[in-house]
């Protein structure tokens, strides 16, 4: 007779473990991690950053107060516009236009001792508006920018015309 034993192990299962809540966000947030990952240290996120053609057409006013008479008819279409700090381009002078005169404010005492303000007309001096086309750059974080100087509505340039100098705010930008 053959006495064979069989020592048979009993294998106990594990209770099975239901999928949670908690496993799902787990889940989630390594997955996120990856892809974030993934896009910072992915050549192509910043290859794609060198095909995008990011370069357009820009047309923006500037507006130039207190000019002188005889220096309006200096400034003509066709000038070239010098940033006058970094003696770069800022585009050609497109159009001029929106000749207003200039005001000039005094501040005298009346009768009562008040002080009191008149305004009146400058004989001399008007108010411009240039308008100029440049070929600019456009950056999601800082907008427009003509060969590294920001272009945006409120933004105060130095400009150098052929014969004349001056400071003038951005007042419109055209696409």
């Amino acid at each position: 007779m053959n006495n064979t034993s069989h020592n048979s192990t009993i294998i106990q299962k594990k209770p099975k473990r239901k999928f949670n809540f908690i496993d799902f966000l787990i889940i989630l947030v390594v997955v996120a991690i990856i892809g974030i990952l993934i896009y910072v240290f992915s050549p192509w996120a910043h290859i794609e950053k060198l095909w995008t053609n990011n370069k357009v057409e820009l047309t923006y006013s500037v507006e130039i107060k207190d000019v002188d008479i005889a220096y309006i008819e200096s400034i003509k279409e066709g000038d070239n516009v010098i940033n006058s700090v970094s003696k770069s381009s800022l585009g050609t002078v497109a159009e001029i236009s929106k000749l207003e005169k200039a005001y000039v404010y005094d501040y005298v005492l009346n009768e009562q001792g008040e002080m009191t303000c008149i305004r009146s007309e400058h004989p001399q001096k008007y108010n411009i508006t240039v308008k100029i086309v440049a070929t600019a750059e456009y950056d999601k974080g800082v907008g427009y920018s003509v060969n590294g100087r920001r272009i945006a509505i409120g933004e105060m340039l130095d400009m150098r015309f052929p014969q004349y100098t001056c400071s003038g705010a951005c007042t419109q930008i055209y696409k």
